[in-house]
């Protein structure tokens, strides 16, 4: 615990067994909120300290008007001003703190729900209030001019880039555009939203707030909920560059790489070579024929389309085994038997026979409408049929 903190219990339990005591903390705790910085030791920790020998005595011992006796303390600070003081200390406070405050908003904090809750610690105020105080010092930043155009009853100059807006002054200060639905039965802030900068560090805090709160939605989504309340200008692109600096966002909208394509196999690319020289096989089925006794027409491939010089296929128990076939009968009859190259795909890798795999997706595709006419007609395709579709 602090020495604050320990002060502060210690005063607690005096007030219990003291009154004069908890006067006394009380009357030198409103002297301390109206003093400068230099005599308020709650203000030594926002100074920037770097190490404990920069820590002045002030901290420990505090106030030198502690150890004066009462009548001779500082005047009282009086927690309740006049109406007219605090229009004043309000007017002053825009336009003197508005670059302090609008710097604090965009570096100090990284929402708006800090930002709002700091200036109601600070001000006394409530959300609302707290959250239009930052709005009207966003506003007298970006459009200081105007602002002095509008206080004074006037319209703003037809260069400003709030011309076509038709601004005016609410009754917090606060710019908002006149639009044409006035008549509608909206809310206040539809009829009339509030307009902002797009390079304030509040507008981007408020976007960010709206673009988490509503679940990342796209551009547009978010534009039509921001134009509830706000009219931000050139929002459409301060809304694109929040949603290109979300993570979540950059992942939901990320693509894969492309990868550059190898070249393709020298089989693919020979010219002059007959029909199914190179030849890439796969099954696809089962196909129900009707088999006749005596009518079948036995055929193979090399006796229709000739001997390929290779074939590619998958591992296929069946393929493997032709192959193994091919092998053992050249290595006996050499001199009869034309070799045949089997080459194999990598175990586990589909895609490496893509080529046969789009083409047998092509034939069960033209091949559905056919099968399923005769099969509604209770009729099966010989063999011969099949092999002509």
């Amino acid at each position: 615990m602090t020495s604050c903190g320990r002060s502060r219990a210690i005063i607690t339990t005096a007030e219990l067994a003291a009154p004069v005591l908890a006067l006394k903390f009380r009357r030198a705790t409103s002297i301390l909120v109206a003093s400068s910085r230099k005599t308020n030791p709650a203000d030594l920790a926002s100074r920037g300290l770097i190490s404990a020998q920069d820590i002045p005595p002030l901290w420990f011992k505090g106030p030198d008007f502690l150890c004066l006796s009462d009548d001779q303390w500082p005047q009282e600070f009086s927690p309740q001003p006049s109406e007219k003081d605090d229009q004043e200390v309000r007017s002053k406070f825009h336009q003197s703190q508005v670059h302090a405050c609008t710097r604090i908003v965009g570096e100090g904090f990284e929402n708006l729900e800090m930002a709002v809750q700091s200036r109601i610690e600070s001000g006394g105020l409530n959300n609302v209030e707290a959250l239009h105080e930052l709005i009207c010092e966003a506003q007298l930043e970006a459009f200081r001019e105007e602002f002095n155009e509008l206080q004074s009853n006037k319209t703003v100059s037809k260069s400003s880039r709030l011309n076509q807006l038709s601004p005016f002054l609410d009754t917090f200060g606060i710019i908002r555009a006149r639009g044409r639905i006035g008549l509608a039965e909206v809310g206040y802030d539809q009829k009339h939203p509030i307009i902002l900068c797009p390079k304030s560090p509040l507008t981007i805090l408020i976007v960010e707030q709206r673009h988490v709160d509503h679940h990342h939605p796209g551009v547009n989504h978010l534009m039509g909920i921001l134009r509830q309340t706000y009219w931000i200008l050139r929002g459409q692109e301060l809304v694109k560059k929040v949603r290109l600096g979300c993570r979540k966002c950059q992942i939901q909208v990320a693509r894969p790489a492309n990868q550059e394509m190898a070249d393709l196999p020298q089989e693919r690319l020979a010219i002059g070579r007959p029909p199914f020289f190179h030849t890439s096989v796969d099954f696809f089925g089962p196909l129900e024929v009707l088999v006749l006794r005596n009518k079948i027409e036995k055929r193979n491939f090399v006796n229709t389309r000739g001997q390929p010089q290779s074939m590619y296929s998958d591992n296929g128990t069946n393929f493997v085994g032709a192959n193994n076939l091919f092998v053992e009968l050249e290595s006996k009859k050499p001199e009869k038997i034309k070799s045949v190259r089997w080459k194999f795909q990598v175990p586990g890798a589909p895609h490496w026979g893509g080529i046969h795999e789009s083409l047998v997706r092509s034939a069960k595709t033209a091949m559905a409408n056919v099968l399923d006419q005769e099969q509604s007609a209770r009729r099966h395709l010989r063999d011969y049929e099949l092999r002509t579709i």
